[in-house]
């Protein structure tokens, strides 16, 4: 190529310029902590640089420094191209390191980048701490499985599997993702992703947190903390110890079935009115929170039957039969017995709601009573009729929100 340098004059010099040796065309030093990967170049000599680019992937993790900690701890990333076929093999990242393989092209794997084989990352034992180390796969799809696994003794890690593009346009993991045997993976992120099978990262105290945001996910989802924001669900089973939903949607007719027993999981309204209308369940022992309360969405608790009763919006202190899956945050009754119901202010936050309700004409009043410090009868639905009473909590007391009573 030719340039100006002045006053008219050209120099002519072959691209891509002066190598480092000083020598007109050399190669291009790479650069420090990344690399490039292009599964169509027929470059000998091949450095990870941009003019002589690693062929394949398994050449990118064996060039990764890991040496000393710092190492290690710091990120190394390879920039992988799109290839026709896409890439095939076992992946397996550098143990204890933090390895990302990056794409800078439409994710989705008919057209982008995609990786054909189980991508593994095995964290050993070290003698001396390194620190968190993070695992990252973005705009690459993956055709088979992640498997992350560790010991007491790995460094804390966390995984990422991401993508540019939004929900069903973006990266998709076909086998699943597995760390249920991990101690030390802290958590793991899918962002604007679809995963074709399970996520299983397990649910005891020293599994992963998981979280999603902008995905969507098929089969089953097992983790100690999940965390769910603008995705779909299309899965059987939820079980985790702690959970939240918010703009979440749940395929219709998928039936989920919901275990998470350690703290009541958190939906937003919209979320909630999903999993029920999907036919969702939860197990016995799993009580549900709704943001809002009864204003936020339904939870329907067990019928009262008793004379006298004592409810909970997530169950705790509540009469027997009215926790767990019995809780919620509107009970009714139609039975001639009941004649006092007690709202215990467990599980309430500020402007939560929770609606009692009598659907028949029975003979007896129905007395709602505040559980709060404040005590005393918020409302009464009064005999021969049916009638509500929706009561707010302030932050200390229940207090008579609405209601009403019909004598017919």
């Amino acid at each position: 190529m030719s340039h100006l340098i002045g006053r008219g004059q050209y120099k002519s010099e072959t691209y891509p310029g002066r190598g480092a040796s000083g020598g007109s065309g050399g190669s291009i030093v790479p650069l420090s902590r990344q690399r490039f990967i292009d599964g169509g170049t027929v470059q000998s000599g091949r450095d990870g640089s941009v003019a002589r680019p690693f062929l394949t992937i398994a050449e990118f993790t064996a060039s990764r420094p890991n040496g000393t900690v710092p190492d290690r701890r710091n990120n190394y990333v390879g920039w992988v191209t799109p290839a026709i076929d896409g890439y095939t093999g076992v992946i397996s990242l550098p143990p204890n390191a933090s390895t990302e393989l990056r794409a800078d092209s439409y994710s989705n794997p008919t057209l982008g980048t995609s990786v054909t084989g189980n991508v593994f990352w095995s964290n050993l034992a070290l003698p001396e701490t390194t620190g968190p180390v993070t695992a990252a796969l973005h705009n690459v799809s993956v055709v088979g499985q992640v498997q992350i696994t560790d010991v007491a003794e790995s460094p804390i890690s966390q995984f990422f599997f991401s993508a540019d593009e939004s929900l069903f346009l973006g990266a998709i993991l076909s086998g699943g993702f597995v760390s249920n045997t991990t101690v030390q993976l802290s958590f793991a992120s899918f962002l604007n992703v679809s995963v074709d099978n399970s996520i299983d990262a397990g649910t005891s105290v020293d599994s992963a947190a998981v979280l999603l945001q902008g995905s969507n996910v098929i089969g089953g989802i097992a983790a100690r903390q999940l965390n769910c924001y603008n995705s779909v669900l299309a899965v059987a089973t939820i079980e985790a110890r702690e959970a939240t939903f918010v703009d979440t949607s749940f395929e219709s007719g998928t039936n989920p079935l919901l275990m998470v027993v350690i703290a009541p999981p958190i939906f937003d309204g919209p979320s909630w009115a999903s999993f029920i209308r999907a036919g969702g369940t939860r197990s016995a022992a799993t009580a549900v929170l709704v943001t809002g309360g009864y204003n936020g969405a339904e939870v329907a608790g067990a019928a009262l039957t008793a004379a006298s009763t004592s409810v909970a919006l997530n169950g705790a202190g509540a009469t027997a039969g009215f926790t767990g899956s019995n809780s919620g945050n509107h009970y009714s009754t139609a039975d001639v017995t009941p004649t006092s119901v007690t709202l215990l202010t467990a599980g309430a936050l500020p402007g939560d709601t929770l609606l009692i309700t009598r659907t028949d004409l029975v003979a007896s009043v129905l007395a709602v009573i505040n559980g709060g410090p404040g005590a005393g009868t918020i409302g009464s639905i009064p005999t021969s009729h049916r009638g509500s009473v929706l009561a707010r909590f302030n932050g200390t007391d229940w207090l008579f929100e609405a209601g009403g009573s019909l004598a017919a």
